[in-house]
């Protein structure tokens, strides 16, 4: 376990100094979480790969001084990047109920909100590109539904670091401006509205993951097991007798 060597409260901000990094967690409401120092450089430096790799493709949201797309989106399935997220945000996160009820409304469930239990980030990555002039319009984010039972309800924002470093850019939710900065993690519900500001200089570059939650009260054992979730206590307790049980059937 890390040794921590400072840890010094002000208001909303949050500073835990260790021997690798300086985290900062700043709770801009209580339904927006921005975090600061997070990752280490092999981390930003594997995320920034992937964006190297990836197969970007130019979108209908305005074009930048050489003509290319102003905003270009990539789609990555990878474990270890939900992983990695998962790892910063999971001790934030808890309990899903309490980001609503201020700004944003609670989806309408069954079983409600108070009885889904969060569980990992999602394995698929999307990688935004913005050039020269890119913004994205108002709007808001869309839940992730693999199956019944299984859904997201938390957007999580990461930014990267760019060769030419962006100016401008900013992200507004529901009014509140967060600036682009190198490893920034920013949360807040799907419910709030939000939109990028125009890039007005260098690059901008930014993965959207999501909080993945799992309802408590599923009759069956979820087809959908991440591994953060399948380690936790919740799980064992809850569900490994009925995991054991259906690994048995299907031998």
């Amino acid at each position: 376990m890390t040794e921590l060597l400072v840890e010094r409260k002000c208001n909303r901000l949050l500073c835990v100094v260790d021997h690798h990094c300086c985290t900062q967690v700043d709770w801009r409401r209580s339904d927006i979480l921005v975090l600061d120092g997070v990752f280490s450089d092999d981390e930003l430096d594997m995320l920034e790969r992937v964006a190297a790799d990836a197969s970007f493709e130019g979108q209908e949201l305005g074009f930048d001084t050489e003509g290319y797309r102003a905003r270009r989106r990539a789609t990555v399935e990878s474990d270890a990047i939900a992983d990695v997220v998962w790892a910063r945000v999971s001790e934030h996160v808890a309990p899903i109920a309490k980001w609503f009820g201020t700004r944003a409304e609670a989806p309408r469930l069954d079983p409600p909100v108070t009885e889904w239990v969060a569980s990992s980030s999602n394995p698929r990555s999307r990688f935004y590109r913005y050039g020269l002039g890119g913004t994205f319009f108002l709007h808001q984010d869309e839940p992730w539904k693999p199956r019944s039972g299984v859904r997201s309800f938390l957007t999580a924002l990461v930014y990267l670091r760019t060769e030419k470093p962006c100016v401008g850019g900013e992200t507004v939710i529901d009014g509140e401006v967060v600036s682009v900065e190198p490893g920034r993690i920013v949360v807040f519900p799907h419910a709030l509205p939000l939109e990028g500001r125009a890039v007005e200089g260098g690059e901008k570059l930014v993965i959207r993951s999501d909080v993945i939650g799992v309802a408590l009260r599923t009759r069956h054992l979820p087809s959908f097991e991440p591994r953060a979730f399948r380690s936790s206590k919740l799980w064992r307790t809850k569900w490994s007798a009925e995991s054991d049980r259906l690994r048995q059937s299907r031998c």
